[in-house]
């Protein structure tokens, strides 16, 4: 990563950090010729200031003037707009009243004609019923046949002008007299008796015809009503109209007289905001003219201080890195990618330990947390990238090899390929010496198949020919002589199984001593890594806050760029017409820094990561050593304790192998020569705790084991 942001077409011996020293001397050159250049042109900017000022003042006095003069023409043609603004609204609001007012009116006048309609249908339906009673009164009156017909529709006809009247009285004027003619009539209409009214039939058609009269009367009252109505109405809504009219056409006069007073003040209003314009910009113009020639004093000062400031800084950074970091750059050799080849060229081959499942996968780190086994693999260098590719392509055939190992073991319940994985697992040479093992087995155990082959023959002839001959009292003796005969066997098998795990015990303790060496080395080693990488580190540190101290303070004083357009009434700004100069604070070489304090801080990053990799890696082989330290005591212990349960074992089998003797000599008296042939014949064929044909099946399956193991890591390279 450090490597990234330096010059990738130096030469293969320069560092991030003497690349970094190389920028910050040019870049001291470059700040000290940079001093030199910025007096020329300050006298210059002083005269240009004072003319300017001068001819400004004159222009704003002048607009001044100009604008009071404005300002009360203004004043007055408002005041004029005003009042006609005024006369006009009340215009407005009266022409709205006419308007109202005059529909108001046109509603009334249409309801009152609909009640005179109303009320004329009423009292000529009256007319009509009385005419039509009156005729049938006098038509039943003068009728010879078919009286009671002719008195059935007088009445009905009765009936129908009391009931029109009544419906007319509601909205007309009758006497109490009127009234009871009304009754009296409606009461005729009902009478029960249909010749009871003929006595006063003349009495009822004076009646009606009275009603009738007043009938008409009202008919005419009405429609007198209805003509005055009308002709008011008429009248209202002309003097309405009239008035609407007179005030629209007054409204129309002001509204032109305003419209042109608008115009005039609108032009003197757009002539002022002109003149105040050309005012306000060339104040504008005054106030950033002063602000400048007051500032630029001031600039003048600041950047040669922050010059010399910056000049100390870049001395200091300088003086820093070649102390502090220049010599403890190679600290970083461990990081990926940063070490040369001339300080690889120098590194001295040293032995390394790994756990198998991860050799593979990271050939790189020093000790890794894996798979269950563990290996020392000498000769390795870390860096060494070949060599590394084949030391991990041989660590993943031991690691299948062991695995296929404690399945095979664990499937067959084989003590011998158990053991035979331990030993895989704690072997010195992690290839070479497992593929001896495996060879060595391999041979041992097909051997000892061809040898049980021919012993297994033998002992079943025998066998037979000896049950044949027994007696029942043969019988007793030879059970004595098999339970003597398996103690024994199971004796030499324990004393068997104490020396080879006497021989495990002293492997475990050889493996965790050289184990434990290389770990002591190597954890020498990283510390002293450590240590280097802090030291540069803390120098980097002191670098980059001695620059940052300066360039992020510098930065600080950055004053906008941007300009506001206060441009004078011409439209020039003070930039427009002032003659080049500085107009900014002196913020350092700002862009030249950042590639410096960039490259600085992958320089820091480069020993950071080497303190926090290499106290991983430490962490990570500390835990592993741990982790192998514990299985490897662990595993002795348990075979110490087995040891010690088997060589009880051996004294308790041999107090009962003296018990049973003693038996047996007692039988021996009987059949001494059967027992001296059945003693042979057990002691040559002790019957284990398997069959022959089973332990024959189970050592071929141990052999098939080992030749697999054994192909494997004849085709690591595959």
């Amino acid at each position: 990563a450090a490597v990234g942001t330096a010059d990738a077409s130096g030469a293969s011996s320069s560092t991030p950090v003497e690349k970094v020293i190389q920028l910050l001397t040019k870049l001291e050159k470059q700040l000290e010729q940079e001093g030199q250049e910025e007096a020329a042109g300050y006298d210059k900017y002083a005269c240009f200031c004072k003319e300017q000022a001068d001819k400004k003042t004159r222009s704003i006095d002048r607009s001044k003037v100009t604008i009071e003069k404005l300002d009360a023409q203004i004043d007055k043609l408002g005041s004029d707009i005003s009042g006609l603004s005024a006369d006009i609204s009340e215009l407005v609001t009266k022409i709205g009243t006419s308007d109202t007012d005059m529909a108001s009116l046109q509603k009334t006048r249409e309801e009152e004609h609909a009640e005179f309609v109303s009320q004329l249908a009423d009292v000529d339906g009256a007319i009509d019923a009385c005419k039509g009673a009156v005729a049938a009164l006098e038509d039943s009156k003068s009728s010879m046949g078919g009286k009671t017909k002719l008195e059935a529709a007088a009445l009905a006809q009765i009936k129908a002008v009391a009931t029109t009247a009544f419906a007319v009285a509601s909205h007309s004027t009758f006497s109490d007299n009127e009234l009871r003619q009304l009754k009296s009539l409606v009461a005729a209409s009902q009478s029960d008796k249909p010749h009871s009214y003929t006595y006063h039939s003349n009495d009822i058609i004076t009646t009606l015809q009275d009603m009738m009269n007043k009938f008409r009367k009202n008919k005419q009252d009405l429609e007198k009503q209805e003509f005055e109505a009308n002709a008011a109405f008429d009248k209202r809504q002309l003097s309405l109209a009239n008035e609407k009219k007179f005030a629209e056409e007054e409204k129309l006069e002001k509204e032109a007289v305003v419209e042109e007073k608008s115009d005039e003040k609108a032009a003197a209003e757009q002539e002022r905001t002109e003149e105040l314009n050309d005012q306000n910009s060339d104040e504008k113009f005054m106030k950033v003219l002063t602000g400048d020639c007051e500032k630029k004093a001031e600039l003048w000062d600041q950047r040669s201080k922050s010059r010399t400031e910056e000049l100390t800084a870049i001395t200091e950074a300088m003086e820093a890195i070649k102390k502090g970091a220049a010599p403890n750059y190679k600290a970083n050799k461990k990081l990926v990618g940063l070490q040369t080849s001339e300080s690889a060229s120098h590194i001295t081959p040293k032995a390394h330990w790994v756990w198998v499942e991860d050799a593979a996968a990271m050939p790189q780190k020093t000790a890794s947390i894996g798979a269950a086994s563990f290996l020392q693999i000498r000769g390795s260098s870390l860096r060494g990238a070949a060599h590394e590719g084949i030391a991990a392509s041989q660590a993943v055939a031991v690691r299948k090899v062991h695995e296929l190992l404690l399945s095979s073991a664990h499937v067959l319940g084989s003590p011998m390929l158990s053991f035979v994985a331990l030993r895989v697992g704690g072997a010195e040479d992690h290839f070479v010496k497992v593929r001896q093992i495996i060879n060595d087995l391999i041979d041992r155990l097909e051997k000892d198949a061809t040898a049980e082959t021919s012993h297994k023959a033998y002992c079943d002839k025998n066998i037979a020919d000896s049950v044949a001959k027994r007696d029942s009292e043969q019988s007793k003796v030879e059970d004595f002589k098999a339970q003597i005969s398996a103690a024994s066997a199971k004796k030499a098998q324990l004393k068997k199984k104490s020396a080879d795990l006497s021989e495990e015990i002293a492997a475990n303790k050889k493996a965790l001593m050289e184990t434990t060496e290389l770990r002591s080395e190597e954890s020498v080693e990283n510390e002293k890594t450590i240590d280097d990488a802090e030291a540069g580190k803390d120098a980097v540190q002191s670098a980059l806050q001695v620059l940052k101290a300066y360039y992020e303070k510098a930065a600080l004083l950055q004053r906008s760029s941007y300009e506001p357009p206060d441009v004078d009434r011409e439209g020039s700004t003070v930039g427009d017409l002032a003659p080049d100069i500085f107009d900014e604070d002196y913020q350092g070489a700002q862009e030249a820094s950042k590639g410096i304090i960039g490259l600085l801080e992958v320089v820091l990053e480069d020993f950071d990561r080497t303190v926090t990799t290499v106290k991983e890696d430490e962490k990570a082989a500390a835990k592993a050593f741990d982790r192998f330290q514990k299985e490897n005591l662990d595993d002795t212990q348990t075979k110490n304790e087995t040891m010690q349960d088997d060589m009880d074992a051996v004294v308790n089998i041999q107090d009962e192998v003296v018990k049973q003797t003693d038996k047996l000599k007692d039988a021996e008296k009987m059949r001494d020569e059967a027992k001296k042939a059945l003693d042979i014949l057990h002691s040559e064929c002790a019957t284990p705790e398997e069959t022959g044909d089973e332990r024959f099946a189970s050592r071929k399956k141990e052999i098939a084991a080992l030749k697999q193991a054994k192909e494997i890591l004849e085709g690591w390279k595959d």
